[in-house]
């Protein structure tokens, strides 16, 4: 079919920059050469792919756009609890609780009278629904795939696959078909992969490196599919990124046990203090009955040697994030730049629940701000984008407004900013 305007974005989630080789990604290094690669990405805090993904559909920080990390604590009307936001029904419990899933409009929301938008993704339910949860455009996903009004896809249409390796190979034949040479204005492929093994080995193994080599292949495949359909990038923009990194794991901690130990929660399961991990970092809600303690806890916690920062949600401007006004407290864990048994720099500490007993150390974990968390990878090739090398400071949240200014549409009020005018500074 004949050329027309488009953005496709690929996500290689938790891929670390400074694991591209070219044994391990010719084909993403390949991307580069021909790229604008901005060196100085950042992800957004936590660094987790359930606030992630919003905040590139939204082009807002976590505290703008409402996911606030990989659980969160909600009432459903029998006192907080935390909630996983990676369930397959966790924005429908989201939409119950505060009537809205995200506080700003998505992509998909905002090209509704432009094309259709298509979204593949391999990693947990939730953060892929977190991609477009009003079903303005099509999200494909293995626990259920929507079309608008988030009607249930016909079953020739689902995506039936597992996570990993061979599922994002299937997903990447699957998006190439529908999106790519379907001629979808915007689509979004989210692999599994590294994410999925570095959680489940040691990064830097055998089986981490086979992760990496498994992205690094899905994003072949794209640009193949590109090359038939629009070889000079003429009206194609791609992005091609990860969120955020990783780092292994040093220890487990179970803040809620220290809580309850140290006398600032009254037992395990109680609610005057309710604690939300995200893998390296934390949030701990705390309710109307112990407020009082807030500052005294703040101040037990940044005495803890597996804490790297506790400071009211107020300040989160400290750590490039917009502040949230309230009465939590959150917690970048501790860790330090010492590298694996496989050369990998980068430990931190974990928190767990009670659901996580099982959390392996020595593996991948992010959510921090850590050595290995905070290298994600952006790639940008495009119309009229000469290969070059950017030292400005960007985000996850900049690729929405870049994403609609390719394509025409004028974007509302965002946290991120438009990447062309940076990137075409230089161009061809």
């Amino acid at each position: 079919m004949g050329c027309m305007k488009r953005a496709v974005v690929v996500v290689c989630d938790s891929l670390r920059r400074d694991m591209m080789t070219t044994e391990t990604t010719p084909n993403l290094l390949a991307v580069a050469s021909r790229s604008v690669v901005f060196k100085d990405f950042s992800p957004v805090f936590p660094s987790v792919t359930r606030s992630s993904s919003p905040a590139i559909a939204t082009g807002c920080h976590p505290v703008n756009h409402g996911i606030l990390g990989s659980a969160m604590v909600i009432d459903e009307g029998t006192g907080p609890v935390c909630a996983s936001v990676g369930d397959p029904d966790f924005v429908d419990r989201l939409r119950k609780v505060r009537g809205t899933v995200l506080f700003r409009p998505t992509i998909s929301e905002l090209l509704q009278d432009v094309g259709d938008a298509k979204i593949f993704s391999n990693v947990s339910a939730g953060a892929a629904y977190l991609l477009d949860p009003e079903g303005y455009g099509y999200v494909y996903h293995r626990a259920g795939s929507y079309g608008p009004g988030r009607k249930p896809v016909p079953a020739a249409d689902r995506l039936d696959i597992a996570v990993g390796i061979e599922g994002d190979a299937e997903m990447t034949r699957r998006f190439c078909r529908d999106v790519i040479e379907g001629g979808v204005v915007f689509g979004t492929l989210w692999l599994s992969e590294p994410d999925n093994a570095g959680h489940n080995s040691p990064l830097g193994s055998p089986t981490h490196i086979a992760a990496i080599k498994s992205a690094d292949r899905c994003v072949g495949n794209v640009l193949e599919a590109i090359a038939v359909v629009d070889p000079h990038f003429t009206e194609t923009v791609l992005f091609v990124c990860s969120d955020h990194g990783m780092n292994s794991v040093r220890r487990t901690i179970d803040i809620a046990y220290q809580l309850v130990h140290s006398g600032f929660k009254s037992s395990y399961h109680s609610d005057d203090i309710v604690v939300a991990d995200s893998g390296t970092s934390a949030r701990i809600h705390i309710s109307n009955s112990a407020k009082d303690r807030k500052q005294d806890l703040i101040n037990f916690l940044n005495n803890q040697d597996w804490v790297d920062r506790a400071f009211s949600s107020d300040d989160l401007h400290d750590i490039g994030s917009p502040s949230c006004p309230g009465t939590s407290i959150v917690i970048a864990m501790a860790g330090d730049n010492v590298a694996n048994e496989y050369g990998v720099s980068g430990m931190s500490d974990c928190a767990i629940g009670p659901d996580e007993v099982d959390q392996q150390i020595g593996v991948g974990q992010h959510g921090g701000a850590g050595f290995g968390e905070v290298q994600p990878f952006l790639f940008v090739r495009g119309p009229n984008l000469r290969a070059s090398v950017s030292e400005a400071k960007v985000s996850l949240v900049d690729l929405a407004p870049t994403i609609l200014e390719h394509l025409d549409v004028k974007p509302p009020r965002m946290d991120g900013r438009s990447l062309l005018p940076i990137m075409t500074r230089w161009a061809v």
